[in-house]
C-alpha cells in the first residue's frame, strides 16, 4: 500500500487513552496512522472506482491489517468499532 519512506511520531499522551495499554489496539492504531495519506491527491482504482485520497485517508479491509499486525480479525472488527464510537476514525464501506 505506502511505499515506507518518512516517518511519523506521536505525544507521549498517547499512554494517557486506556486503549493503548492493550498490544492488539496499539498495533492497529499504529497500522492506520503509517498507512494515511500524508498529502492530497493520491490517485486510485478502489473496487472499479478512480478515487483520489486525501490527507488521513486510507484504504484497507480488517484482512489486510489483521495480516499486516498479526491481530485476529475479528478483534481487528472490534477496535475499528471503538476508533469509530470514540470518534477517532471514520468509516465508509
Amino acid at each position: 500500500m505506502s511505499e515506507r519512506i518518512g516517518w511519523w511520531k506521536f505525544h507521549r499522551k498517547i499512554w494517557d487513552n486506556p486503549y493503548m495499554n492493550k498490544p492488539a489496539y496499539l498495533a492497529v492504531w499504529c497500522w492506520l496512522l503509517s498507512e494515511a495519506q500524508w498529502q492530497e491527491g493520491k490517485r486510485i482504482l478502489f473496487c472499479g472506482k478512480k478515487l483520489v485520497l486525501s490527507e488521513g485517508q486510507l484504504t484497507c479491509g480488517r484482512k489486510q491489517i489483521s495480516n499486516a499486525t498479526g491481530v485476529p480479525s475479528g478483534t481487528v472488527y472490534r477496535i475499528l468499532e471503538m476508533l469509530k464510537n470514540e470518534q477517532q476514525i471514520e468509516q465508509r464501506t
